[in-house]
């Protein structure tokens, strides 16, 4: 299928990247409604388990969560459309598309536990096909090692806002937290997620490790 880039400089499917361009034209003039990246440390917490076991070479994280990130924004895991995302679910290294893709994404989704919410992913690091040229690295197999060990720190995900707001002053008297806040990301587009080392939110967690 004939590959374009898209608005923001994303590879995609010819129809994708028209689908997304279309979209961005639709939205107001604002500099609200740009893609914005945001990432989560992938460390285990005390509450949670770490699983390895020899059935499936993934792991399950969250990839968002509602905090507020550096931006000074809160971004709602009930607002997110992963349609065009899910259409071609690749995972890459840093967002860097100048790489190979290091996996896929077999699911995103709501959740909430143990006192997180925000949205949740299962990352797919496919093996070594017998027709992929041995004398050349598999980068999935790199990324997920690392991913193992701990060393590949977090998840990041790149997302195009839809509908966007600041807290309200009832809003900011039941939660005095809220005036930290810049915008509350009630809609968003999910555009992309990597796998990375520097995380941008306090929370996330690699849950299991299928290796």
């Amino acid at each position: 299928m004939p590959q374009a880039h898209g608005p923001f400089n994303i590879p995609l499917p010819d129809h994708l990247a028209y689908r997304l361009e279309t979209i961005v034209k639709s939205l107001p003039r604002d500099p609200i409604y740009t893609l914005k990246r945001t990432s989560l440390a992938t460390k285990v917490s005390p509450n949670q388990s770490f699983d390895i076991s020899s059935t499936q070479r993934s792991d399950v994280s969250w990839i968002s969560e509602e905090s507020i990130d550096r931006s000074g924004d809160i971004v709602l895991a009930n607002g997110m459309d992963d349609s065009l995302f899910g259409a071609n679910p690749v995972v890459t290294l840093n967002h860097n598309y100048e790489l190979a893709p290091v996996g896929l994404s077999a699911w995103r989704k709501p959740s909430a536990e143990s006192g997180f919410k925000g949205i949740k992913a299962k990352t797919v690091y496919p093996t070594r096909p017998e027709s992929f040229p041995e004398n050349l690295p598999w980068i999935p197999d790199q990324i997920f090692a690392l991913v193992q060990t701990g060393l590949l720190a977090g998840k990041s995900i790149g997302f195009l806002p839809l509908s966007a707001r600041s807290p309200t002053s009832q809003e900011i008297r039941d939660t005095p937290s809220l005036i930290k806040v810049n915008l509350i990301i009630e809609k968003w587009l999910l555009l992309e997620y990597a796998c990375c080392a520097f995380p941008a939110q306090p929370h996330a967690l690699v849950q299991t490790v299928h290796a």
